[in-house]
């Protein structure tokens, strides 16, 4: 009974109300997956100017900076080459498009 008590305060009484949450503010795990439903949106549109509106949420001083080392924890995390591409691919686009400290894949 307390439990279902408890459950009904929390979803109905006081819920959690999260208030102007960015991207900036997410786990680096989170921040990590949006990074990649970014490249996976530009590999389908081709539109960097977007993608770049989109990452720059993250707060990002350098956008291809952190989309390569996106890539980089995946690579480590041994996720799809295909994924990987997508994120090489967005890396490359926007540092010949905006510039970057890092180079190469």
């Amino acid at each position: 009974m307390g439990v279902l008590l408890g459950l009904g305060y929390g979803w109905r009484v006081s819920p959690v109300r999260y208030v102007n949450t960015t991207p900036d503010l997410l786990r680096q795990d989170y921040r990590d997956d949006y990074v990649l439903m970014v490249a996976e949106v530009y590999a389908a549109d081709h539109d960097l100017g977007l993608a770049a509106q989109y990452l720059s949420r993250l707060g990002a001083s350098e956008m291809g900076t952190e989309v390569r080392d996106t890539a980089a924890h995946y690579t480590a995390a041994g996720y799809a080459e295909s994924d990987l591409r997508k994120l090489y691919g967005l890396a490359a686009d926007l540092e010949n498009a905006f510039g970057s400290a890092r180079g190469g894949p």
